[in-house]
């Protein structure tokens, strides 16, 4: 019906502006017209033969860009077009296919039980940039290079016995936290301060030292922009042909110059510890393992000093990004809700008593505290959208999903969902005192580290970092906002940076 309607448009333009512009005009228009008619039949008899997943009616080239609307963010459009079709969902971003989950059940199809099909995460062109070419664990597809970084990541960084080994290292960070707050005199720049400690943190167990440069222009502002500029599409993403449009963007200059500084830094870190091995003066850190693995030979390829690079930064990145954001958002939601943090600070005070400091021991007691920590995963979910590339067709939610189509798992829109959760769009962590719903991958309402296999293997390494920090905040202080603002007057609008 659209290409004959369409085929009856052009015609009355072509009697309109025939003789104006001479009958090349009326040729012209037909002959767009054609194609662009050819196009719609073919999208639909495509999705007939295919059963795809429902979804918006979508243009020619374009497909479902339209509705992308700026002043939105992704995650958030993506909800508001799920209410309307439905749990699955079908989208033409440009020239990738891509279907949308926002359910806990279809969630666990892609992630758990196809998970094998679902394996691959997309590498973004400008992440590939930033990232080494996605030599690293968060990007590299599936593979033994894959299965043997993520390994020598988890034995030396990751696990539970070597989260604990780094007690110390927190406990020590986290005081002068206190201190450096305590002696500040006027209003305390939070954010900052939580930015250099998580920075300090993963400095210590990486890399074995921190850096006080930690201002602007610094070692800590410049993982941050990093982190901030791995968000979002390029038109080469969503057009992959025309991917070399994106060298002629000042995005691209950007990230050149963000990538020079960059790889002069970690380059920098791989020297000096290349010249105390030399002088016999070896550390015990994340860099002199691997060192140590590239002398040895031990992996089935060549670790070479790219490959050292790309995890460096995997881990000093993904180390700091997800325990800052889940702070500040704690901070400024619990300021928000005076109720909430006095209850929170009530249960620390009463538990901790007269001990000078909150000590990791006495975490496992604070389970308003925990409620807190479960409500920012769900209300502020630090890695909203959970991208997979589809290995090869699979059925999913009863649709068909083909080979190289890409899969959205919405974990900011399940965490939102009435569905799902009671008064979704409020802070209230009482809603998980008497919940058995958790954030570590077994329970699909909840995923904000993702699931499975391929899900952010740092859970404990963030998750103790931020209980401590927290309750330490709590502890010792009494929050407000600065030149008598009030609480509901604090601005909430996310944004990407």
């Amino acid at each position: 019906m659209a290409y004959f309607l369409l085929n009856a448009v052009a015609l009355k333009l072509c009697i309109a502006k025939a003789q104006l512009w001479g009958w090349w005009y009326e040729y012209a228009v037909l002959l767009v017209t054609l194609i662009i008619g050819s196009l719609f039949v073919h999208q639909r008899r495509r999705d007939n033969r295919l059963n795809l997943p429902p979804g918006p009616w979508r243009l020619p080239v374009i497909g479902n860009l339209h509705l992308l609307l700026p002043g939105k963010l992704l995650h958030q459009l993506l909800r508001d077009l799920s209410v309307k079709y439905g749990p699955i969902m079908f989208l033409q971003l440009g020239q990738l296919p891509t279907v949308v989950i926002s359910s806990p059940e279809i969630a666990r199809e892609v992630l758990q039980t196809n998970e094998r099909v679902f394996f691959d995460r997309p590498s973004p062109c400008y992440c590939k940039y930033l990232l080494y070419g996605g030599d690293n664990l968060s990007l590299s597809p599936y593979g033994t290079f894959w299965r043997n970084v993520r390994k020598l990541c988890v034995m030396e960084l990751l696990s539970n016995r070597k989260v604990q080994d780094f007690r110390e290292v927190r406990e020590e960070e986290v005081a002068t936290l206190i201190q450096d707050i305590a002696t500040t005199t006027g209003m305390v720049n939070l954010s900052r301060f939580v930015l250099c400690l998580t920075n300090n943190v993963v400095s210590r167990i990486v890399v074995g030292k921190k850096y006080r440069e930690n201002g602007v222009g610094g070692y800590a502002d410049m993982v941050n922009k990093v982190a901030n500029m791995l968000h979002g599409y390029s038109i080469g993403d969503l057009f992959p042909s025309m991917q070399w449009i994106t060298f002629f963007t000042p995005m691209h200059a950007r990230v050149r110059h963000l990538f020079r500084r960059v790889d002069a830094f970690l380059d920098g870190i791989v020297e000096e510890h290349l010249k105390e091995r030399k002088n016999g003066d070896k550390i015990k850190d994340f860099v002199n393992y691997l060192l140590d693995i590239q002398e040895r030979g031990d992996l089935h390829f060549p670790l070479t000093r790219h490959h050292l690079k790309a995890l460096l930064l995997d881990m000093i990145g993904g180390g700091t990004e997800t325990s800052y954001v889940t702070m500040t958002w704690a901070m400024s939601e619990l300021i928000r809700n005076p109720r909430i943090m006095r209850k929170a600070q009530e249960e620390l005070r009463n538990t901790i008593g007269e001990k000078p400091m909150v000590e990791e021991s006495d975490l496992p007691k604070l389970t308003y505290l925990k409620c807190i920590i479960k409500e920012i995963f769900r209300f502020h979910t630090q890695i909203p959208i959970i991208a997979r590339v589809s290995r090869e067709d699979c059925i999913i939610g009863g649709y068909h999903v083909p080979a190289g189509t890409r899969v959205m798992v919405n974990a900011w829109g399940i965490g939102r969902s009435a569905k799902i959760w009671e008064n979704p769009d409020q802070f209230i962590p009482e809603r998980f005192e008497k919940s058995t719903i958790d954030f570590k991958g077994q329970d699909f309402e909840l995923i904000p580290f993702g699931a499975g296999r391929r899900g952010c293997p740092g859970i404990s390494y963030a998750n103790s970092v931020i209980e401590i920090v927290l309750a330490q905040l709590l502890f010792h202080f009494d929050w407000e906002l600065p030149n008598g603002t009030k609480p509901e007057e604090l601005d909430m609008t996310e944004n990407t940076s």
